[in-house]
């Protein structure tokens, strides 16, 4: 069918069923969504990569048709294979007016595997792992920006950071003007690897119990997650044809905006959590004392961030 048929066809059964990650947390607001375009990735009409909008912003949503209706793919329904497969082939579905689908292969070589597994540490997106090689990341979490990451991701590469996963393919959607949205990426995967969150517990439980570490001992942890959060800063400060100028000066409008929006924040959390814990209102009172000596700043220089640097993202 064409892309406006399989569009149909899925408006037809919105919203999908949203499965339960076996957390009692389902991740996506279906509901509150439009789906504005839809691919067919497997050719037999049980399939769709659908493009929904909310609010203005875009998630992607790799859909499965059963007897009752679609449903959010799930490992081993073999989307994820099915992606790279359309990858490989070099697929790209953008009409005259150059709106549509983009599946663009980066560097490397994608060879679809049978096996696929959740990667349950992810909160935000929907990642598989395809046959203990290759992540498949499906955006599914809404973003106005949703490019952001990519091109962050080739800003790094082209300035020679070493420090992530290569970005090996992209998936786009590309509306009537142009403009592009990041519905999926493939980046290679470390075999054996555990997220921060399981590596920092790891060793903070073999220091307790004097243990030896089985990957980076207590000691060695700090004084590592430092060098390597100070070598992505440095990355992301350096020019590359992706981002030309990655860093620039903030005028004192924007330095007091930031401290008005940081002073909203501090006194609406104590205002929900103080009740219940005491600490917050000392802790916030600290915080506000830090927050006003942005009132002294007239100028600053601000560059690239990740955006949501945290110890899940370390692998």
């Amino acid at each position: 069918p064409s892309h406006h048929d399989r569009l149909a066809e899925v408006a037809a059964g919105w919203p999908p069923a949203i499965p339960d990650d076996g957390r009692g947390y389902r991740r996506w607001p279906a509901a509150e969504a439009t789906p504005i375009a839809a691919l067919d990735l497997t050719g037999d009409r049980q399939s769709a990569l659908v493009v929904a909008r909310r609010d203005g912003d875009h998630a992607a949503l790799p859909l499965v048709r059963e007897t009752t209706g679609w449903r959010l793919a799930e490992a081993g329904d073999g989307m994820a294979n099915a992606l790279l497969r359309r990858i490989a082939a070099g697929d790209a579905t953008r009409d005259a007016a150059g709106a549509g689908f983009v599946l663009a292969q980066e560097l490397g070589f994608l060879q679809p595997e049978p096996t696929e597994r959740a990667l349950v540490a992810d909160q935000s997106n929907h990642t598989l792992v395809v046959g203990e090689q290759l992540l498949v990341k499906w955006r599914t979490a809404f973003d106005a920006d949703g490019q952001r990451s990519t091109l962050l991701r080739r800003h790094l590469r082209a300035v020679g950071y070493e420090g992530v996963p290569p970005l090996l393919a992209t998936v786009e959607w590309h509306d009537a003007t142009g403009t592009p949205v990041s519905l999926a990426d493939v980046d290679a995967y470390l075999p054996d690897a555990i997220d921060g969150w399981d590596l920092c517990i790891a060793a903070l439980r073999a220091d307790l119990e004097g243990a030896p570490a089985s990957r980076i001992s207590m000691d060695a942890l700090p004084s590592t997650l430092g060098q390597m959060t100070a070598a992505l800063h440095l990355a992301l400060s350096r020019p590359s044809e992706h981002i030309a100028e990655p860093t620039r000066a903030a005028r004192r409008a924007t330095v007091d905006a930031w401290a008005v929006r940081a002073r909203a924040a501090v006194m609406r959390a104590i205002a929900i959590d103080a009740p219940v814990q005491p600490d917050v209102a000392e802790r916030g009172t600290a915080l506000l004392h830090d927050v006003a000596s942005l009132d002294a700043v007239r100028t600053t220089e601000v560059q690239l961030t990740h955006g949501d640097l945290h110890l899940g993202q370390l692998v």
